[in-house]
């Protein structure tokens, strides 16, 4: 699995998501999301990051890098 975000340059970049660590649950303003807590390899580091997944918008949203 991939996602692709922009920079502050306006490119584009592709992180792979190598493993997801953890999955849970919450609840914010009444909308429920699925919040994955995940890994990669950038440019040779591990990187722990959060993305969030909105069940009534069907949206993704990176959370936490």
């Amino acid at each position: 699995m991939r996602f692709r975000i922009a920079t502050k340059d306006e490119t584009l970049k592709v992180i792979k998501i190598n493993k997801i660590l953890q999955r849970t649950t919450e609840k914010i303003a009444g909308n429920t999301m699925i919040v994955f807590r995940c890994q990669s390899l950038m440019k040779g580091t591990l990187k722990l990051f959060e993305i969030k997944y909105e069940i009534s918008t069907c949206k993704w949203i990176l959370y936490k890098i």
